[in-house]
């Protein structure tokens, strides 16, 4: 009889705590959705009131010209949050830099550039970059001529990331909550 009433009470205990951990999940859950609803919701709302506009598939883009650059700003894709590809083309150089902010607060950026030189030779070269905890690395993808552009890769990527940082403490945006409708991985 004894030992039926310490089972007893064992099996009470028991339930008692799957029901606590069942109300814990489930409040963790709830509490997670209301974060994501938020948090998505301030980071669409910034990008429409800032004339980003939202394309077929569901990513939202920006796009400014000028006579020889154009620059393209992404938010919403399925693998970062904001992203810029700038492209300069002039008779006598072509060049493109992509950056991407990530949710672990670094940017990657990628360089490429063709100039014509004096001689009429056609210089190229590929660098990737990364900023990460105000450190920047920079690697020479290939070249020739040493066209080297850290310093050009590394202060845009320095711009970028102040001007992500500001938008994020600005609208209170937590990109770790933020949910995304892009339908597929996106190709720039």
């Amino acid at each position: 009889m004894e030992d039926e009433n310490k089972v007893k009470t064992i099996m009470k205990y028991v339930i008692i705590a799957i029901i606590i951990i069942a109300i814990i999940t489930i409040g963790f859950f709830i509490y997670r959705n209301i974060q994501i609803n938020i948090n998505t919701n301030k980071l669409y709302s910034y990008l429409e009131k800032s004339n980003y506009t939202k394309n077929d598939e569901n990513y939202y883009q920006k796009k400014s010209e000028t006579e020889n650059k154009t620059i393209t700003d992404i938010a919403g894709t399925k693998e970062f949050a904001f992203a810029r590809n700038i492209t300069t083309s002039t008779d006598q150089e072509y060049s493109k830099i992509f950056m991407q902010y990530n949710n672990d607060n670094t940017i990657d950026i990628t360089y490429s550039s063709e100039k014509l030189t004096n001689d009429n030779q056609i210089s190229t070269s590929s660098q990737k970059g990364k900023l990460k905890d105000n450190k920047f690395s920079c690697d020479i993808i290939s070249g020739n001529n040493n066209n080297i552009s850290c310093d050009i890769i590394k202060k845009e990527a320095e711009n970028y990331y102040k001007e992500i940082e500001k938008i994020i403490k600005d609208n209170k945006i937590n990109l770790n909550y933020v949910k995304t409708d892009a339908k597929k991985v996106t190709k720039f």
